[in-house]
């Protein structure tokens, strides 16, 4: 309650730069309401005074606001309001593609989260193609061997075991184990692994076929 206080007196008194701060302090109340409360109702409403305070302070559509909308959408999930959160992230991905252009890996973050969304909601398409331009991004950006290419590449094998694809999920989390090794050095591990999801590629697909 005194943190909220002190961000609205902030707010109201001193203008756009004491703005940023009262919504630092606002999502701070919004993060321990969260962990405090275990409740994450009570957490929605500091989140969307924290959106509403970072619109009037940024001019216009800035990644603040993106990252506002994000901790929104989230919070919105935690109450399994998990259109709104897909409503939201949307909002906020295309502000970051704006922003920093479709191929940032910024951009990777927000298709992640978009992912897990469409994912919520049973859309195991749309997840998967989410996740398919994430890890185009992650690739470039970190290279191959990256955890963060791990993390995703581990979803995106879901997706395809959600979606009854059963070679391509192991085919996948082949790859993504060879990602690992190859991060431990661990070469000769890592291709053995390789060559098996090579194989079962070829076998399931036919060996000119664009996942070989």
């Amino acid at each position: 309650k005194e943190l909220v206080l002190e961000a609205l007196r902030s707010y109201d008194a001193e203008g756009s730069l004491s703005t940023r701060s009262a919504c630092a302090l606002v999502e701070q109340l919004a993060g321990e309401a969260d962990q405090t409360l275990h409740d994450a109702h009570a957490s929605l409403p500091f989140y969307g005074l924290a959106l509403h305070m970072t619109v009037d302070a940024e001019d216009g559509d800035t990644p603040s606001v993106a990252w506002a909308l994000r901790d929104l959408g989230v919070a919105h999930g935690w109450i399994g309001d998990h259109h709104e959160k897909r409503e939201m992230l949307q909002r906020a991905l295309e502000i970051i593609e704006k922003h920093f252009g479709p191929k940032h890996f910024r951009v990777a973050n927000m298709l992640n989260d978009l992912a897990e969304a469409h994912g919520d909601l049973g859309d195991q398409h749309a997840k998967r193609e989410m996740l398919q331009r994430a890890l185009k991004i992650e690739e470039k950006h970190f290279g191959r061997e990256h955890f963060e290419v791990a993390i995703t590449l581990n979803n995106l094998a879901n997706a395809h075991g959600d979606l009854g694809d059963q070679h391509t999920k192991v085919a996948i989390t082949l790859d993504n184990l060879a990602t690992v090794h190859g991060a431990l050095e661990v070469e000769h591990a890592k291709r053995g692994m390789l060559q098996r999801a090579l194989e079962m590629k070829e076998k399931h697909y036919g060996p000119e076929h664009f996942q070989v």
